[in-house]
């Protein structure tokens, strides 16, 4: 409890608003970003984007040390992946560590999709945040609602990878499989017992493409459950990872191997997150196949801190 009031007496302090009115954190003045081959159009931010040109919406803010949510909504004409991408990125500028934390996106349509993420200040300072486009061909790119929220307590404790057609897909194939022919695709769920949505991986024929989330909250010196549901076309070795970063280290990793069969089984593995003062406070959850398959699919990856009430 006495947590819950010095995180609430924590962001009444550094603004001079009613708490109730500070829960979006992003203002939403427009003419308050700063712009490059951006306009303003009809309360949404246009990109002319085209080869050669810097095209991105910047925004500074002051922020408490702790975990927040970041999320914008977009939609693209005449943008084609790969050759045009938006990016979005949350840099905490804080001494000594100055790094970027962000997903990048490399499929347009002209329903709008959102993309969120979640990042972590190890200090009160300043955060910058960017919304980016690089293309190799002229292209329209609209982002509109951008928004960054505190994260709840409830949240730190129990974070589920979601999944849903209007989300942009939590998952990315891992770096050196990126210039693979595999494939990542949402589909529905409807063989599991909770319905809903899975990730599809189909790996390009003689290669085993790993797969990694996106960033979930983890403090440095807990106890935490990693979870996930597994199934694929025939039994598959898998190696399920949570991977963190240390600033100026290696990586560290915690993993599990498990057996996946063509029916749906949920996996799990307890682990400690490091004792280090520049921990940078995420995860991510990496599935990595250890044999050949058709596809394998992903569901509800999950990390939960133990011993919490």
């Amino acid at each position: 409890m006495a947590k819950k009031r010095c995180y609430l007496a924590a962001l009444a302090g550094w603004i001079a608003i009613p708490l109730f009115a500070a829960e979006n954190l992003a203002p939403q003045e427009l003419n308050r970003y700063g712009r490059s081959n951006v306009v303003v159009k009809e309360g949404e931010f246009l990109y002319h984007a085209a080869p050669g040109k810097w095209s991105c919406v910047t925004w500074k803010t002051p922020l408490k040390k702790g975990y927040y949510r970041y999320s914008l909504e977009y939609r693209g004409v005449g943008a084609v992946p790969p050759q045009t991408v938006l990016k979005t990125a949350v840099k905490p500028e804080v001494q000594p560590e100055q790094y970027r934390r962000g997903w990048d996106v490399a499929e347009f349509s002209e329903a709008w999709k959102r993309v969120t993420g979640v990042f972590y200040m190890p200090a009160d300072g300043t955060a910058r945040m960017d919304a980016y486009v690089e293309c190799k061909a002229p292209a329209s790119v609209m982002v509109r609602n951008i928004k960054l929220f505190p994260l709840a307590e409830k949240e730190q404790a129990s974070v589920k990878v979601e999944t849903s057609p209007d989300l942009v897909l939590q998952w990315k194939l891992l770096w050196r499989f990126r210039n693979s022919a595999s494939l990542l695709e949402l589909i529905p769920a409807e063989d599991h017992i909770e319905g809903g949505y899975a990730v599809k991986l189909t790996p390009e024929k003689g290669v085993r493409a790993g797969v990694e989330s996106v960033c979930l909250p983890a403090e440095g010196n807990r106890n935490y459950r990693a979870s996930v549901w597994l199934k694929a076309d025939r039994e598959l070795p898998v190696i399920f990872t949570a991977d963190g970063w240390v600033s100026g280290e290696k990586h560290f990793y915690r993993f599990r191997k498990v057996l996946v069969t063509p029916e749906w089984q949920r996996y799990t593995f307890e682990f400690k997150t490091p004792e280090l003062a520049r921990f940078r406070g995420v995860l991510r959850i990496q599935i990595t196949p250890a044999g050949d398959c058709n596809w394998l699919q992903i569901k509800d990856a999950a990390l939960k801190m133990e011993n919490v009430k």
